[in-house]
């Protein structure tokens, strides 16, 4: 999108897709788990505790975060929650 109204008018009306060159070697259980964190209905989307539990985090946690570094993305993820609304 040109501005941020337009790019929210397409997050909020396009179905999210991995058609792109960028997504190729990305797998498809990382796939699954974008697509379950994104869900635009809220209902829907599952929550970070399901979200820790998916088996693509569960074969790929060979790095742990240390606790300042979690903080920051938490708060990160809730100034994204924020902006979502």
């Amino acid at each position: 999108g040109q501005n941020l109204e337009e790019v929210k008018r397409e997050i909020e009306n396009k179905p999210l897709t991995f058609e792109q060159s960028d997504w190729e070697f990305i797998s498809d259980e990382a796939k699954d788990l974008l697509k379950k964190m994104l869900n635009k209905n809220a209902q829907e989307r599952i929550d970070a505790e399901t979200a820790l539990n998916h088996p693509w985090l569960k074969k790929n946690n060979h790095c742990k975060l240390n606790k300042n570094r979690g903080f920051e993305m938490f708060k990160r993820l809730r100034q994204f929650q924020v902006i979502s609304l």
